[in-house]
């Protein structure tokens, strides 16, 4: 009786994990309203954590360059793209000017995260005049501008 309940036990489990703990799930039609979108809008475009594309400009904090990414002003749906392979994906809106932290550190003055996204999720954003975007190691996103 006890090597079933743990036979029926283990199965379950091992249902579960193939089933429901899987990144695969459906995304028809999310990825079907997303395409309805991109093609109604006046911009859209992708970044690529540590490629520069279109916006990518060298920015340097305590002598270090790093890649950050001066996209137009305004308001975006952002859409996490399956090429990201980073843990807690996600991306910053920062200011242009950088302060000096208490420890005496380069870091940007004001600071809006948006982290812990899943792939193939989406979220809003906006850029405001003074803001770029930075992004967190092994991202990749969509972007479409909301008119």
């Amino acid at each position: 009786m006890h090597k079933k309940i743990m036979l029926i036990l283990f199965l379950g489990l091992l249902i579960f994990g193939i089933t429901g703990c899987t990144d695969n799930v459906d995304n028809s039609a999310l990825n079907e309203s997303w395409q309805k979108e991109k093609e109604s809008a006046s911009l859209t475009f992708k970044i690529n954590k540590g490629e520069y594309g279109e916006y990518g400009k060298d920015v340097t904090y305590d002598g270090k360059n790093y890649i950050e990414y001066f996209i137009p002003l305004g308001k975006y749906k952002v859409m996490v793209l399956p090429e990201t392979t980073a843990n807690n994906g996600g991306l910053s809106v920062v200011s242009d000017s950088i302060c000096k932290n208490s420890s005496g550190y380069d870091e940007n003055c004001d600071v809006n995260d948006y982290f812990n996204k899943s792939i193939n999720t989406s979220f809003e954003i906006e850029v405001p005049e003074g803001h770029h975007i930075m992004v967190v190691d092994n991202c990749s996103f969509e972007f479409i501008k909301m008119d």
